[in-house]
């Protein structure tokens, strides 16, 4: 499945302050994650549970990306949390109920160390930047994969394709390679955790920079 970015935004002096133009209904909030990304141009990572058989409430308008995401978890459960990290701003996704998500197996847990979403996201987007075919900004892909007791990335499969299969190859044997600084917490060891990338027209989502991959 490939997407089209569709976003239009309001280009500002301060990031946070960028509007986007938002139309998604209310649906599985796993799908309208995935479409929060695709408008915001945002990388989304969240434990892939921690979604499963929620319904997101329906955003429509011209809003920032916090309060958008804010405006679709409504109901849902979950909460944002904003977090400071390589990349910028992580939003980070976490049940309202963190005692009651510990108990049903770990899904709050992913982010009970206050550091280690922003780690995880930018030693992923570090990994993608430094490979010509995998360094994001031009392609939409949805990736599930885990993390061992060492915090080595395993198990990446695609559930959506970025269009390109040799480009898919490369998303695989590079998120397969990655190894995270320090261990992760030990609820999430195995666990599957899901990542958004998306096409980046519009220049808002995290850049590579002048880093230069190797093809």
């Amino acid at each position: 499945m490939q997407t089209t970015h569709s976003s239009r935004a309001s280009q500002g002096p301060d990031a946070a302050a960028t509007l986007f133009d938002f139309d998604i209904p209310a649906q599985p909030l796993i799908a309208a994650l995935n479409r929060y990304a695709e408008i915001s141009g945002q990388p989304a990572l969240f434990p892939s549970d921690i979604a499963a058989a929620r319904t997101s409430t329906a955003v429509r308008g011209r809003l920032s990306a916090q309060a958008a995401l804010q405006l679709l978890l409504q109901d849902t459960g979950l909460r944002v949390d904003k977090r400071s990290s390589e990349l910028g701003q992580t939003f980070v996704l976490k049940e309202i109920d963190e005692a009651a998500g510990t108990r049903r197996g770990g899904r709050a847990e992913l982010f009970s160390d206050e550091g280690y979403p922003g780690l995880l996201q930018s030693r992923v987007w570090q990994a993608l930047c430094a490979n010509a075919q995998t360094r994001p900004g031009a392609y939409s892909s949805l990736l599930r994969f885990h993390l061992d007791a060492n915090g080595r990335v395993g198990g990446a499969h695609l559930i959506g394709t970025s269009g390109d299969a040799r480009r898919d190859a490369a998303l695989l044997r590079t998120l397969d390679g990655i190894r995270i600084d320090r261990p992760p917490p030990p609820a999430i060891v195995r666990q599957p955790l899901t990542l958004t990338i998306q096409r980046d027209d519009a220049g808002t989502a995290p850049q590579c920079g002048a880093a230069r991959g190797s093809g």
